[in-house]
C-alpha cells in the first residue's frame, strides 16, 4: 500500500516555468553546498581510515572521496558559468551522490555510522527538489535494500572490522538486526512520503500564486493595449488640425511685416513642429511592434553609419564622437530596429555632452553576446528620475517627450537583449546595449509597443537615468 501510494504520483505534474526555475535554483544550491562540504567529508574519511586502516576501508573511502570531489568541482564550475541544469545532470548527480553516501556510511561503520542519520536527511531533501520518480525509486531500490544488506553484514560478520569504533556496534542477534533495518526502512519511507507531501503542497501554492500573477499581468496587458489604441487614435486626430494650423501660420507669416508679429508666428510654427514630433513618437510607441527581420549584420558598420548621421549635430554642439575601431562583429539582428536604438543613444549622448565634450562608443563580445557602450561626459544621472528611467514621460529635457528610451528598451528586449543606463566612472553616463550574437530564439509577435516594455515600468532599476529623445 505504501509503495502504491508513493508511485501514484511518480511523475511531476505540468508546472509553470517559474516553478521549474525555482526548483533548479534549489538543486544548484544543494550542489554548491555539497562542494563546500568536501573538506568536512575528507576530514571524516581520513579520521575513519586512521582509526582502522584496513585495505578495504581505505580503498572504499578513497574512491568515494575522489568521486565526490570530481563531480562536485565539475558542477560548481558549471553553476558559476551559468550552465543550465539539465535533467540528465540531475539524474547523474542524484545517483552518484546516493552511492557515495552509502559508501561513506559503509566505510564509517555501516548502520552504526555516525553519518547514517544524514543519509535520511539527504533522502528527504532530494524528494523535495529532484524529479519524483527518480528520487522515490532510488530510495526504494537502493537505500532500503542497502540497509537490509548492512544489517545482515552486522549480524553475520560478513565484513571484517565493519565498525571502526570498538565502543560502537549493532546487536549480533538476527532479531536485533532486523529491528534496526526495519527502523531505517520506516525512516526512509517516511522521508519519501513527507518529501512528496511537502513538495506537492509547495507546488500547489506556487502554481496558485503564478496563476494569480498571470491573471493580473493579462489584465495589465489588456489595459495597456486599450490605452495604446486610445493614444494612437488621439494622435491621429490631432495631427491633421496641427498641420492645418501650421499651414495657416505660414500663410500669415508671409502677410505680416517684419517685426514682433512675424517672430511670434515663427515661434508658433516651431512649437507646432515640436508637438508634431511628440505625436509621431506617441504613434511609434502605440503602433504594433512588427516581427523581427533577422539577418547577419556587421554591428560596427551599423554604429559608424549612425555616427556619420549625427556628425552635423555633433559639429553644431562642438562634440567629438569616437566610433569603435577594430574587428567587425557579426550579430544576428534586425538592423533597422538596432539602428533605431543606436540613433536614440547617440543623440541622447550628444545632447547630454558639454561644449567641447566627447562621446565614446565601445564595442566588444562577451559570453556569446555583443556589448555596446555609449559614454558621454555630461552631468550623469539625474536623481529626480533615477527610479523611473525608462518610464514613459520621464525626462530631464525641456522639450523632451520621455518616449524614445522606452521604445529603445522595448526593441532591445524584443531581441532578447537589454538596455541599461548607469553613471560612468569619471562623470557622465553610460548607456549599455547588450544583444545575443546568435540572435533571439523566437521573433516577438506583433503587438503594441507597450507590451514588450510594460515590465520595465514596474522594475526598480536603481541607479539608471533617462535622457529621453
Amino acid at each position: 500500500m505504501i509503495y502504491a501510494s508513493l508511485m501514484s504520483a511518480t511523475d511531476d505534474p505540468p508546472t509553470e516555468p517559474v516553478v521549474e526555475r525555482a526548483r533548479e535554483r534549489v538543486l544548484q544550491t544543494l550542489l554548491v553546498w555539497r562542494a563546500r562540504a568536501l573538506p568536512l567529508f575528507s576530514t571524516m574519511a581520513l579520521g575513519f581510515m586512521w582509526l582502522d586502516p584496513r585495505p578495504w576501508r581505505i580503498a572504499l573511502l578513497s574512491t568515494v572521496g575522489i568521486t565526490l570531489t570530481a563531480i562536485s568541482l565539475v558542477e560548481l564550475r558549471a553553476v558559476r558559468r551559468g550552465v543550465p541544469l539539465t535533467m540528465n545532470r540531475v539524474r547523474v548527480n542524484l545517483v552518484i551522490s546516493g552511492l557515495c553516501q552509502l559508501g561513506m556510511m559503509v566505510g564509517s561503520g555501516g548502520l552504526a555510522s555516525p553519518i547514517a542519520p544524514a543519509v535520511l536527511i539527504v533522502a528527504l531533501m532530494f524528494n523535495l527538489s529532484a524529479p519524483r520518480r527518480l528520487a522515490a525509486i532510488f530510495v526504494l531500490t537502493v537505500h532500503i535494500p542497502a540497509v537490509w544488506l548492512l544489517a545482515a553484514a552486522h549480524v553475520y560478520g560478513v565484513v571484517p572490522g565493519l565498525v571502526p569504533f570498538t565502543t560502537m556496534s549493532v546487536t549480533g542477534e538476527v532479531v536485533g538486526g532486523a529491528i534496526v533495518a526495519f527502523a531505517y526502512t520506516a525512516f526512509f519511507l517516511a522521508a519519501v512520503t513527507l518529501g512528496q507531501w511537502i513538495r506537492a503542497t509547495l507546488d500547489a501554492a506556487v502554481d496558485e500564486r503564478v496563476a494569480e500573477q498571470q491573471r493580473l499581468l493579462e489584465l495589465h496587458r489588456e489595459t495597456a493595449r486599450t490605452m495604446s489604441a486610445l493614444s494612437s487614435e488621439l494622435a491621429h486626430e490631432l495631427k491633421n488640425p496641427l498641420a492645418s494650423i501650421k499651414g495657416l501660420a505660414g500663410l500669415l507669416r508671409r502677410d505680416v511685416p517684419e517685426g514682433h508679429g512675424k517672430e511670434r508666428l515663427e515661434v508658433m510654427r516651431g512649437e507646432i513642429d515640436r508637438m508634431q514630433a511628440i505625436l509621431e513618437e506617441l504613434l511609434n510607441y502605440s503602433r504594433p511592434v512588427v516581427p523581427l527581420e533577422l539577418r547577419a549584420t556587421g554591428i560596427a558598420a551599423l554604429v559608424r553609419e549612425v555616427v556619420a548621421l549625427h556628425e552635423g549635430m555633433a559639429l553644431a554642439r562642438q562634440v567629438t564622437i569616437e566610433a569603435p575601431s577594430g574587428e567587425e562583429l557579426l550579430v544576428t539582428c534586425d538592423p533597422r530596429k538596432v539602428r533605431q536604438i543606436l540613433v536614440n543613444l547617440v543623440q541622447n549622448a550628444i545632447e547630454a555632452s558639454p561644449t567641447g565634450g566627447r562621446v565614446e562608443i565601445g564595442l566588444r563580445s562577451e559570453n556569446a553576446r555583443v556589448v555596446l557602450d555609449v559614454d558621454d561626459r555630461g552631468g550623469g544621472l539625474d536623481p529626480s528620475i533615477r527610479g523611473a528611467l525608462f518610464d514613459v514621460g520621464a525626462t530631464t529635457k525641456a522639450k523632451g517627450s520621455g518616449i524614445g528610451l522606452a521604445i529603445a528598451r522595448g526593441l532591445a528586449r524584443q531581441h532578447e537583449g537589454e538596455l541599461t543606463l548607469d553613471d560612468r566612472e569619471g562623470g557622465g553616463c553610460r548607456a549599455r546595449l547588450v544583444l545575443p550574437i546568435e540572435g533571439p530564439h523566437v521573433a516577438a509577435p506583433a503587438e503594441t509597443a507597450a507590451a514588450p516594455i510594460e515590465a520595465a515600468a514596474h522594475e526598480t532599476v536603481g541607479e539608471r537615468r533617462e535622457v529621453a529623445a
